[in-house]
């Protein structure tokens, strides 16, 4: 991978700091928190150079030691290797070759470095981790600035008491002790023979230069030939003959250099020692000979320690819970979601970040890390943008662009408020996008999508995801959503999409705790240098007071240290005090106490800028502080104190840390000073969103500058309206309310109201519009008197509202655009009153005036009005020919769901009409669409009509777990209605196939629901199904008193289909009582009605019971030419197998010379009931056939008929029917 194919989302190539056998090193800036790094770049397509590349990689991943390099990133691009490393401003070790050879100083200083290798060897060796390759250039000195910047109050690099820190670089050929070869070493080592080359043989061990088994004494080999090598500036052996003979033998190191002592040299000539077991066991043991070698043994050992940054352990169990949820998102190619929760410093972004996970995920299980959070930077980047937009293969549309990347767009691409819209701004069309952005990248690796601090989501946010999670349900990725315990609270967005989880049946939050005691173990020594172990006192000390919390642990380890409670007894540290003598509010105090001017400056600033920031922002707050200069000394300090925490985006105050004394000890001028800085660097930012623009705001008002922090809130509100970021726009439009001056009040009133409106909030939205009204003047009084009779229109107060449309029609003679709105809320609200014919009236009217020059999306819900009037009248063909117009506009739009609604009235059409094979083409299509935005109302809503499609099919097993997966959906995304509905259909198809009981408590349970819904009712619905119910079991009376109650509740005029329903009852029933005349009027009056009116099933049940009657009355031939009249696959399934049966029956009253086609028909039915799983019609076909037989003879035939019907009723929940079948049928 060279430069210029490096093109990394996160990351800017600087310059090149060196090339090994693998690849080069460059000095990156990393964009996200503006900090250096290093990068290491793997270059070729060696296969063993790849697995090298990866092994360093998840070997990094593991060690967090203060003398090891840390990673930062790594991952891969365009099928290349980088890995992130912390970069580290120093010198190698390997530059001191070219100077002269070292004074009795020097090899004091260099035995100093050398113990802080050892260190981190026995870290390594600890972990069963062998490096491998030690060598001068890969040990980097740092300077005496980076030395401050990791550990506090540490002195200068040349400081005999306390050294520079060193850092162990390059873990390649990291392996575990019995897998590292030479085969292995060969790649990296051909064409490299000086000490700079990757592999050199001039440290490697005679083992493993034989290709034997490596040990933790081969590593100490390498550090004696290195210590040999910087001591008499030559190496052990001079050649790689010379290195695999071992001839000749080197001096002893003090005829070279003859400061170095006899002592020191017979010590280094035991590590270099051909026979491992003569060399030091250990690298502690090996230390311990440093020491005894050398006058550092006559050194004090430091009495306190250091506290260093803090660092990622444990875990191991919370890990592998992600990574088994991964596993199960990559195999089964399916969605998955886990929630991570704990309290504030629990350690979730360690755990995200710190181990090792990103590394298992990428290399050993080939997924990909996205990872983002929703705390917005200085910048005022974060949220889901940032991982959107991370697929270089997308090309995103200019919605997109301004939903997630603000830095792409220019100003005036903003809209004016929440009631603006674009051409290619619709939020669906955003949605779809980023959805099938996600699906692409998961279609090429599986995702790992991590979300922290989703507490600071937005609702437009929420949302996004919560259609995410359903439009991706068939993608390979794992979600992981990080948020705090305290945030998840009732009425919180964190409970909204915790409750929606639930419901999907996902995974129980994973929550963190506190540390175990071998990683609370593990955390003191891997923070406190020297490393020694920590003594039972001080765990004990740490586990009372810390909670612990690794955040908490930290600070009362930095608490212990500032006060010098922690001090080293026996090789150990311990804590000299008795637990529990300092409360934690009290402690957190002193700890600030503690610090430097500075730092307490610093840590002052960061609570001023309350969110992620980076070092430039906080140099930039204070550059007129007299110690600017000490400010990344003094941020190293407070995150070593664990006051600031550091992430991958920049650096952020620590959870739950009170400020409070600290600010108040500044003066409210310097405060508001900063505040204003603060205000004026965030100004920065060309094009800043809704949430940057909040916190400008708030920093400006704190500054004391009103005016200016009132005009930043009202840019918050539009933009937060327009992004859909509803609460967050709520929240400004009312902090800018109170800084407006009385002139602009009226103007926000309005937009307040209209997004009050959207958000469904009716009666918030008319006080505001109503107080706007009292304030405003009458230039903008129409447009304001139309959104006010539209609040009203919603709240049901219809006469109010046309009062108000009619004041805009009066005012507004000349503004088509406000004549166009206002004929169109008149339209609406005649609609709903029913009169049709004044409704057409006023939606042609606002066609006419919108005019050729109006945006396609207006004139979509015109047409689709007119096209629901052209139903409700009865006009079918010409219903469909308006939704298709409507159709296109919406196509034209590009406004999806409009698109998927359109389509799902056109498949609801066409199924009534029976054209089933088109309404089905419909409804794939708008399911594919609602899928496709994460629609999951829509989604049921479609999943009902497809079940009303397999009912009419005779699929009735299908429908109901079709209609019982809707259900499930709507019960997720809380819709009532959708829910009542969904149960109502449910009874209906439950009774088809028998379950009278079940079918009764469904809809007892719909009727409970439905009384507390607003809208129109089902009651009449409901009614109709539970006298179906009470007739399936022969209880006719109820039956009928069901039916006659539905009738007198239902509307005159409306859902003839319900009222078709009742009456084919009402018939059935008198054909029972041979009642045939009551029976003919009701079927008289039902066939009045039109098939569109009664729906096709409703008409072919009527059709069946008119033939009925006809035979009952002995007009047989003309119930033959009923049921042979022309029909067409339109009759339906059920409805064709109903006909046949009273067909059957019809043929077999003209006697034995039709028994063919009695036997026929009569056997179809059967067949057909049998194979649908319909019992009641099933048992009925072969009551009519025993009866067939009977009269031909065959009463052994009959009988068996008879018996196979009972057989039926008995086994299910009809067994009240069974004995009137009984009876009916023999008597006949």
């Amino acid at each position: 991978m060279s430069e210029i194919d490096f093109h990394h989302p996160r990351y800017r190539l600087l310059k090149p700091l060196g090339r090994g056998g693998m690849g080069t090193v460059w000095e990156a800036t990393d964009l996200e928190s503006g900090d250096s790094v290093a990068i290491k770049l793997l270059e070729g397509d060696s296969q063993a150079d790849r697995r090298l590349f990866e092994s360093e990689i998840r070997t990094l991943g593991l060690l967090q030691h203060e003398n090891i390099v840390r990673l930062v990133d790594a991952g891969s691009l365009d099928n290349g290797l980088y890995l992130t490393m912390e970069y580290l401003r120093g010198r190698p070790l390997s530059g001191l070759l070219e100077e002269p050879g070292p004074t009795d100083e020097g090899i004091e200083w260099l035995l100093g470095l050398t113990l802080q290798v050892l260190s981190a060897l026995e870290y390594i060796h600890d972990r069963g981790i062998i490096h491998g390759d030690l060598k001068p250039s890969n040990i980097m000195v740092l300077d005496s600035n980076e030395n401050r910047g990791r550990e506090n109050n540490s002195p200068g690099p040349h400081s005999l008491e306390r050294p520079p820190v060193i850092k162990l670089m390059d873990f390649g050929l990291a392996r575990g002790s019995s897998r590292l070869r030479l085969s292995s070493l060969a790649e990296l080592s051909r064409g490299h023979g000086g000490a700079e080359g990757g592999g050199t043989p001039l440290y490697m061990s005679p083992e493993q230069l034989a290709s034997n088994t490596v040990t933790e004494r081969s590593d100490l080999y390498s550090l004696g030939a290195m210590l040999y090598h910087l001591i008499t500036r030559r190496p052990p052996f001079e050649s790689q003959a010379a290195a695999l003979t071992r001839k000749p033998a080197p001096p002893p190191p003090d005829q070279l250099n003859t400061a170095c002592g006899g002592e020191l040299a017979r010590m280094l000539l035991s590590f270099i020692d051909d026979a491992p077991h003569q060399r030091p066991a250990t690298a502690g043991e090996a230390a311990g000979m440093l020491r005894e070698a050398t006058s550092l043994a006559n050194r004090k050992p430091e009495r306190t320690p250091r506290l260093m940054r803090p660092v990622f352990v444990g875990r191991e169990r919370e890990r592998g819970i992600i990574l088994e949820e991964f596993t199960k998102a990559r195999e089964d190619e399916a969605l998955r979601t886990l929630r991570l929760t704990g309290a504030g410093g629990s350690g979730k972004s360690w755990l995200l970040h710190s181990s090792g996970l990103k590394t298992r995920v990428e290399f050993d299980l080939g997924g990909r890390i996205l990872s983002t959070s929703f705390r917005q930077d200085s910048r005022g980047a974060g949220g889901l943008g940032q991982i959107l937009l991370q697929d270089p293969k997308t090309e995103y549309s200019a919605a997109f662009m301004r939903r997630f990347g603000p830095a792409s767009l220019p100003n005036e691409t903003r809209l004016a408020g929440p009631g603006a819209s674009s051409g290619d701004g619709s939020n669906d069309k955003v949605i779809a996008e980023a959805s099938e952005t996600l699906r692409s990248m998961a279609a090429r690796q599986p995702l790992m999508v991590m979300l922290e601090d989703i507490q600071y989501a937005t609702e437009a946010d929420i949302d996004l995801l919560e259609r995410l999670a359903v439009a991706l349900s068939d993608s390979p990725i794992l979600l992981l959503l990080s948020y705090r315990n305290e945030d998840n609270s009732p009425g919180s967005l964190v409970e909204r999409i915790s409750g929606q989880l639930d419901r999907m049946a996902q995974p129980s939050p994973l929550h963190l705790g506190g540390l175990d005691d071998n990683a609370l173990r593990e955390y003191a020594e891997s923070v406190l240098s020297p490393r020694l172990p920590a003594a039972p006192g001080l765990l004990e000390t740490l586990s009372g007071g810390s909670g612990e919390s690794p955040l908490a642990l930290h600070r009362t380890l930095s608490r212990l240290v500032s006060e010098g409670s922690l001090v080293r007894e026996a090789d150990h540290w311990n804590h000299v005090t008795e637990p529990g003598d300092t409360k934690p509010a009290l402690a957190e105090a002193r700890l600030i106490d503690s610090l430097s001017p500075i730092q307490q400056r610093t840590l002052m600033a960061a609570g001023l800028i309350a969110e992620t920031f980076d070092e430039a922002l906080l140099g930039c707050l204070l550059e007129d502080d007299p110690e600017a200069g000490s400010i990344p000394a003094a941020t190293a300090a407070l995150i070593s104190n664990g006051l600031l925490l550091e992430g991958p985006d920049g650096f952020r105050l620590a959870p739950g840390l009170g400020l409070g004394e600290l600010l108040s000890s500044a003066s409210p001028g310097r405060v508001g000073e900063l505040h204003k800085r603060a205000a004026k660097l965030l100004e920065e930012n060309p094009h800043p969103g809704a949430g940057l623009h909040l916190r400008i705001a708030g920093h400006l008002e704190l500054g004391g500058s009103r005016p200016r922090a009132f005009a930043h809130f009202l840019e918050a509100a539009r933009h937060g309206a327009k992004d859909y970021s509803n609460q967050l726009s709520l929240e400004a439009y009312s902090r800018a309310l109170e800084l407006a001056p009385e002139r602009k009040r009226p103007g926000i009133l309005r937009e307040l109201g209209e997004l009050q409106l959207r958000c469904g909030r009716m009666q918030d939205a008319l006080d505001c519009l109503l107080e706007a009204e009292k304030l405003g003047d009458s230039r903008g009084q129409p447009e304001l008197w139309n959104s006010i009779a539209r609040v009203l229109h919603r709240q049901g107060r219809l006469d109010e509202a046309e009062e108000y449309f009619r004041r805009c029609l009066d005012l507004a003679e000349k503004d088509t655009s406000v004549m166009a709105k206002t004929c169109h809320g008149l339209a609406g609200l005649f609609f709903d009153r029913r009169d049709l014919g004044r409704a057409r009236d006023y939606f042609q009217r606002s066609l006419d005036l919108h005019g050729e020059a109006t945006e396609p999306r207006e004139l979509v819900p015109l047409h689709l009005g007119i096209a629901l009037i052209e139903r409700l009248e009865n006009n079918p063909r010409r219903c469909i020919s308006r939704f298709k117009e409507a159709l296109e506009l919406a196509r034209q739009a590009g406004d999806l769901l409009d698109i998927a609604r359109i389509q799902g009235n056109l498949a609801n059409t066409h199924r009534v009409l029976g054209e089933t094979s088109v309404a089905l083409e419909y409804l794939e299509e708008s399911t594919r669409i609602r899928k496709l935005t994460g629609d999951r109302q829509g989604l049921a809503v479609c999943l009902n009509s497809l079940a009303r499609i397999q009912s009419y099919r005779g699929e009735f097993q299908a429908a109901l777990e079709t209609t019982e997966n809707a259900l499930h959906t709507f019960e997720n995304v809380g819709d009532r209605k959708g829910i009542a509905i969904a149960l109502c259909n449910l009874g209906e198809l439950l009774l088809l196939r028998g379950r009278t009981e079940d079918a009764r408590e469904m809809l007892e349970e719909c009727a409970t629901l439905d009384r507390k819904n607003e809208g129109e009712p089902l009651a009449c619905n409901i009614l109709c199904n539970l006298a179906r119910v009470q007739l399936a079991i022969c209880e006719h009376q109820k039956a009928e008193d069901l039916f006659r109650e539905c009738l007198r509740k239902l509307p005159p005029g409306q859902r003839q289909d319900i009222r078709a329903a009742a009456l084919a009852g009402l018939a059935e029933i008198f054909l029972q009582r041979e009642m045939l005349e009551a029976a003919e009027d009701a079927l008289r009056e039902a066939g009045g009605f039109s098939a569109i009116d009664t729906g096709v099933e409703n008409a072919v049940e009527l059709r069946a019971l008119r033939m009925r009657l006809c035979r009952k009355r002995g007009d047989i031939e003309e119930a033959i030419g009923l049921g042979t009249e022309p029909g067409g696959p339109e009759t339906g399934r059920y409805g064709a197998a109903r006909v046949a049966l009273e067909l059957g029956a019809a043929y077999r009253e003209l006697g034995p010379d039709w028994a063919d086609k009695t036997e026929k028909y009569l056997e179809r039915s059967l067949k057909e009931f049998e194979s649908m799983g319909c019992p009641v019609e099933a048992s009925e076909a072969l009551g009519e056939l025993s009866i067939y037989w009977h009269l031909t003879g065959e009463e052994e035939e009959a009988g068996e008929h008879l018996g196979r019907g009972e057989t039926i009723l008995d086994s299910g929940q009809l067994g009240a029917r069974r004995s009137r079948f009984t009876e009916r049928f023999k008597t006949r």
